[in-house]
């Protein structure tokens, strides 16, 4: 019987048998051309021309037509593919024929074609270049991971056939089709060659393109790149300010002794989970633990030891208690700590989740800081580290679990905390029938405000460890609808509270403006105020000699209460100012006020020294004649000078000049009186003295210091030198 076919067979060696591949191929062909060709990974087998025709049963047979496409089978795909058959693409194709001899040039990767009939012999030759079906003498297989951070910086290991020591680029393109060159959508990096079938290299960075699909090739010197192809995903990466942690082992009420365990969930740029591993976490728990000194004990035996003990024991119980007898009481050190660190286990789920699990072996708090390591290298710690763990005695092993009674509880208590805290915030932000007008009131609404955009961070976080632990519980069925609806609750009422704080803020803007400009203005009027005052005080009769010291220091300390006020309009204004976010404009009036202070101290130190100054030339006035020793005097006055010039205080006062001068007129008039008192003078020198300031006196025992002062001997002061010479 005359039959045409379009099947394909092939002999197993082994069995010896003759097997239908079951790959029909368009309309049945004959006395067609073909070659087997290795390729890596699969060898390929061409076919071109042949006669081809296709019968209905029944009908007449006649003979084919002649045909020039071709096509090839993937051996180990088992798919037929037709190429290199369109005269628009191939214009230079060879014409329709039969029996072509076909042969394939390893070198160059060309099939060659050449001869063959139709209605006459050909002497013709063609060659076609399907080194992009070929490939090269080397593909890729897998690699491992087949994902990596957009950021890149990922290790893979490359695996395959054929790949040489040699020059290697390993190609990644955006999108899900194979290159045969690369183009902007490419991009490479170097691979490094580990064996035939083993390759390593670091992922590029994706940035430009995005989290998206690419397709992994390589090229090994100068050599095509692969027809093979491996699929790679680029997530966004993952950020330390984007993930939490949650669960037992980061809370209160943790039951000591037995294994706790705590969740890290990674989370992307976006906020999103991630729902693949590898990511590098570092945790490290740690607990503070007393420093115990210990006491050295003499060598001299265990009999020695004990009695040296018990020794220091009756000492201290002989020792007096703190402050008896007038021992002062010792001062306590303060106790000293150092950080001991807690072994944990982390295991990466691969889908995003990370447990830690860690036992205390002792009551009390633990501090748990987890890092991530970022595309940069560095360590940063992820959304709310360090958070501390408590632990205590009672309590059972489960208690500690994922579901345990400690996280389930910890669910409840911040379900009721965070609606109430939502809802007390929401009435704080508000501005409905609250008088804006009124600064104070415009500023606790601002405080607020700021307060509430401040916290969102951490308040973020608690709502996103609430919803990632009934998710946790929502997977075991152990959550109630009440839950649920109380978390979709929280998370209207915070995004409504969001949004409310960015209005009020827009609303209370223009008398924010406002009140601040005013604050400005009050502030500067303080300043001048103050300013004026000062100047004013300055001509007080404080700063005048002949105020006499007890006024002076009554008016003095009159100062302090007048400065009451503006301390009260400093306090107020620099509220609003603080609150306005301007600090700094109070300082001036704060500064001003302080040297105020330091000009009334210095002058209360002055008048201090003036009454000093005074009680001592009173003291000099009332001393007797005979008793007078002038030297000790003048040392005591130049002291007194000493003091007074070393004094921080104006010296333009009318006060400082005025005792200046009486120190003065002193160091002038007890020189006089040391050459008056020489046991050298005779009743003459006294007489030539009486005629010359014309006061006629005795000098006796009743003679007082203070009546020769009166006698105004500066005015002699070279007649007395010349007398007493």
């Amino acid at each position: 019987m005359e039959m045409h076919f379009n099947t394909m067979w092939y002999f197993d060696l082994e069995t010896r048998e003759w097997i239908d591949c079951d790959l029909p191929y368009d309309i049945p062909r004959w006395n067609h051309s073909g070659a087997l060709v290795e390729a890596i990974p699969t060898w390929k087998y061409f076919i071109f021309g042949g006669e081809a025709n296709s019968y209905s049963e029944g009908d007449a047979r006649t003979f084919g037509a002649y045909c020039n496409s071709s096509c090839f089978l993937d051996c180990g795909a088992l798919s037929w593919t037709q190429f290199a058959s369109d005269p628009e693409v191939y214009p230079n194709m060879p014409s329709p024929r039969e029996y072509a001899a076909m042969a394939y040039d390893n070198r160059t990767r060309r099939l060659l074609v050449y001869g063959g009939w139709n209605n006459g012999w050909y002497d013709d030759m063609y060659a076609l270049n399907v080194s992009k079906i070929v490939g090269p003498p080397y593909a890729i297989t897998g690699a491992e991971p087949n994902m990596g951070q957009l950021s890149g910086g990922v290790p893979l290991k490359i695996t395959g056939r054929g790949f040489k020591d040699s020059v290697i680029r390993v190609l990644f393109t955006c999108g899900n089709k194979p290159i045969d060159n690369a183009g902007k959508l490419t991009k490479e990096v170097v691979g490094h060659y580990k064996s035939a079938s083993e390759i390593h290299c670091v992922t590029p960075s994706f940035d430009e393109f995005g989290p998206k699909e690419a397709v992994m090739q390589i090229a090994i010197g100068s050599e095509d790149i692969t027809t093979t192809h491996i699929p790679f995903n680029y997530f966004l990466n993952t950020r330390a300010n984007k993930s939490l942690c949650y669960g037992p082992g980061i809370l209160e009420n943790a039951v000591a002794n037995h294994p706790v365990e705590f969740i890290i969930q990674a989370r992307n740029d976006l906020g999103e989970n991630r729902t693949s591993g590898r990511d590098q976490f570092e945790v490290k728990i740690t607990r503070k633990v007393a420093i115990v000194e210990e006491v050295v004990v003499p060598a001299e035996g265990e009999e020695e030891a004990e009695a040296a003990a018990k020794d220091e024991k009756a000492k201290k119980d002989a020792a007096p208690p703190a402050g008896e007898d007038g021992v002062p009481a010792p001062v306590a050190e303060k106790p000293k700590f150092q950080e001991v660190e807690i072994p944990c286990e982390l295991v990466d789920h691969d889908d995003g989740r990370y447990t830690v699990a860690y036992t205390s072996d002792q009551v009390g708090d633990v501090a748990v800081r987890v890092a991530f390591l970022d595309d940069k290298g560095k360590m940063v710690e992820v959304r709310g580290s360090p958070y501390t763990a408590a632990f205590a005695e009672s309590g059972k092993a489960v208690d500690n679990t994922m579901t345990g009674s400690i996280l389930d509880k910890h669910i409840k208590k911040e379900l009721e905390r965070l609606q109430n805290h939502l809802a007390d915030t929401k009435k704080e932000v508000a501005t409905k029938d609250k008088e804006l007008k009124n600064v104070k009131v415009l500023l606790k609404v601002k405080e607020h405000v700021e307060k509430t955009q401040l916290e969102a961070d951490q308040t973020m976080l608690q709502i996103d460890q609430l919803d990632e632990a009934l998710k946790l519980f929502s997977s075991k069925k152990l959550t109630k609808d009440v839950q649920l609806k109380g978390l979709a609750k929280i998370n209207k009422e915070w995004t409504d509270l969001k949004k409310q704080t960015k209005d009020t803020a827009k609303e209370i803007s223009t008398h924010v403006g406002h009140e601040d400009e005013k604050n400005k203005t009050n502030i500067k009027k303080l300043e001048e105020s103050i300013t004026q005052f000062t100047q004013d005080m300055r001509k007080r009769e404080f700063f005048q000699y002949n105020c006499g010291t007890e006024m002076a220091k009554e008016k003095l300390d009159g100062v302090y209460d007048e400065l009451k006020n503006f301390e009260e309009q400093i306090a107020d204004l620099g509220y609003n100012a603080e609150k306005f976010g301007k600090p700094e404009l109070i300082n001036k009036a704060v500064k001003d006020i302080d040297a105020i202070k330091v000009l009334i101290g210095n002058m209360k130190a002055l008048w201090d020294h003036i009454a000093t100054c005074q009680a001592a030339f009173t003291r000099f006035m009332a001393t007797r004649w005979i008793e007078t020793k002038p030297f000790e005097m003048e040392d005591e006055v130049k002291k007194l000078l000493k003091t007074l010039k070393d004094m921080k205080v104006d010296k333009r006062a009318n006060a400082y000049i005025g005792v200046l001068d009486e120190i003065k007129k002193w160091l002038v008039f007890l020189p006089l009186i040391a050459e008056l008192a020489d046991d050298a003078m005779r009743d003459r020198h006294w007489d030539a003295l009486k005629a010359k300031v014309s006061v006629q006196f005795e000098i006796n025992d009743k003679l007082l210091l203070q009546f020769i002062y009166d006698l105004n001997l500066g005015k002699y002061q070279e007649d007395v030198e010349e007398i007493t010479d």
